[in-house]
Formats: C-alpha cells, sequence, structure tokens
C-alpha cells in the first residue's frame, strides 16, 4: 500500500511540475500558507529580545571591510588562513574546514530548517557570534544559548516575481533568498560593511531546479560543496537525493544576486566577487591574492 501510494505521489509531482497552470495554483497555495506561519513567527519574534540584539548591531562596522564566505568547491583553507584577521561570515557546515586552519568565522549563519536540526548540537557548542533562522528553531522548539536568531520573510521566493526585494532593517526580518550567502548580504550591509567581497561563492551546482520545482542534473558539474561530507546533513532525516546533493534555482540566484547589487550601488556599498572560478557574474571580481596577503 505504501509502495503504491508513494508511486501515486511521485506521478502526481511531475504532473503538476510539468504544468505552468498547477504550479501556479500550487505556489498560490504556499503563498497563503507561508503568510499565516510568517503572521504566527513576525508575533512571536516581536515578544523575544532579538530585534535588540540586532539594532545593536546597526552601523557597528561602518566603513570596515568583509569576507561573505561560501562553500562551493573552489574554497580552501589556505585563503581562510589568510582572513584570520578580517571580518568574515560564514555558514552551514564550514566546519568541515576548521581541522586544516586557526581561522574561525566572526559570524556564523544557519537557517535551511534540516540544516538547522542536523547541526544543532555543534551550533550549540561555537564559541563565536551564531546567527539562526527564528522559524526554523521555532519550527523544531530549538534552543541555543546567546545566539541571535533572525526572522525569514519566505513569501517573495514563493511569489517568484521578477526581482527580489532586499531588507534594510535585518532586526525586523530579512528576505529568505533560498542561499544564506543572500542572508548574510543583507546583514552585512545592515551592520556597515562598506567592502563585501565573497569567496567560495561558485554558484555552480551538481542539480537545478526551475520555478516549477522541476529539477535537472547539470551537466558537467559533479561538485557543489568545499568537501564531500557537507550533503551527508541531510541523509540524517531521510531526505532524498535531490535534496542531500544540494538543488538551486539558477534564475533566482541571479535575481538575488542582482537585488544585492542594486542596493549596494544605492547605499554607496562596493560588493566584489573573490572567488576563484565559478559561475557568477553579477558583481565586478577581484583577486583574492591581491586584496589579501
Amino acid at each position: 500500500m505504501k509502495k503504491a501510494f508513494n508511486k501515486l505521489k511521485k506521478i502526481a509531482k511531475s504532473v503538476i511540475t510539468n504544468s505552468n497552470i498547477l504550479s501556479f495554483i500550487r505556489r498560490r497555495y504556499w503563498l497563503i500558507k507561508e503568510t499565516f506561519r510568517y503572521k504566527k513567527y513576525r508575533n512571536k519574534y516581536n515578544k523575544t529580545e532579538n530585534r535588540m540584539k540586532i539594532l545593536s548591531l546597526k552601523d557597528k562596522y561602518k566603513g570596515k571591510r568583509c569576507f561573505v564566505i561560501g562553500n562551493g568547491p573552489s574554497l580552501n583553507s589556505n585563503d581562510l588562513e589568510k582572513l584570520k584577521d578580517e571580518f568574515t561570515f560564514a555558514a552551514n557546515r564550514i566546519w568541515l574546514m576548521f581541522d586544516k586552519t586557526l581561522w574561525r568565522p566572526s559570524f556564523y549563519f544557519c537557517q535551511d530548517r534540516q540544516m538547522i536540526r542536523g547541526e544543532y548540537s555543534r551550533i550549540c557548542d561555537y564559541d563565536f557570534p551564531v546567527f539562526l533562522s527564528y522559524n526554523s528553531i521555532t519550527e523544531f522548539s530549538l534552543e541555543v544559548e546567546n545566539a541571535i536568531c533572525y526572522l525569514c520573510d519566505k513569501r517573495p521566493l514563493i511569489k517568484y516575481g521578477k526581482s527580489m526585494p532586499f531588507s534594510t532593517c535585518c532586526d525586523k526580518y530579512i528576505i529568505d533568498g533560498t542561499t544564506v550567502t543572500y542572508s548574510s548580504i543583507q546583514f552585512a550591509m545592515y551592520m556597515g560593511f562598506s567592502e563585501i567581497y565573497l569567496l567560495g561563492v561558485d554558484n555552480n551546482f551538481e542539480y537545478q531546479m526551475d520555478k516549477n520545482r522541476r529539477i535537472v542534473r547539470n551537466l558537467g558539474v559533479n561538485k557543489t560543496y568545499f568537501d564531500d561530507r557537507y550533503k551527508d546533513v541531510y541523509n540524517q532525516f531521510g531526505q532524498g537525493d535531490n535534496k542531500k546533493f544540494g538543488v538551486t534555482d539558477p534564475v533566482m540566484n541571479e535575481m538575488i544576486y542582482s537585488s544585492a547589487k542594486k542596493e549596494a550601488e544605492l547605499r554607496g556599498v562596493k560588493i566584489y566577487n573573490a572567488t576563484r572560478g565559478g559561475k557568477l557574474e553579477v558583481f565586478e571580481r577581484k583577486d583574492f591574492d591581491s586584496i589579501v596577503k
């Protein structure tokens, strides 16, 4: 019976993802559902001390530079070692680099619901500043002492318009743009950093999806993360192959990075891509070795 149900479910999913009309209806349903969920989280969030904690960081690093670290295959320990005296944002399973370098992030971010659940015990032991999605920890009733939690607004992501908004008031909410890198950039600008360098943001994933959530293999790409163990966190919860390999929407990625660039230009902030290679061309490229020596 279960096998037959799963087969029917798979067929139904295929029908929906191959129909623009049915996919649109599904997105509208998700949007209504997410709107109620977001309002519930917002009401709870506003009763916490998190907003005041984040407000204390506004423009605190005005005029300084920082590095937003991605988890792409180009990331290496030698480059991280050079960043020991820099302000850095890192995320998710960056600890897989810790045995290769003395570097540690200035700010650690995690917001994917399953990633937080899988990394929970490790996150609780971190001795550097931790920023977590309030939505995710609330969903699983998790508590991390001294963590700063931020409210994620996923509604623009579900709407899937022609552009993505950018939050200038991170104490109230951030825009979830599918990648924690986007959240880090929003926070970096909120904190006042005037130069933001991306490193390890390859933006080139093994699996890709479109707005209807049709998933295809990106031929020629065999490695999505800097460490093959990175994806194993999803195995703990019986996630399917599509999820554990990491799936991205290239159109959405283009939108969020273009949005970040536009906001940066309005605020006089410079965002550069110092990644070694990769497929992200929205930002001006900078040679990492010429920036940090």
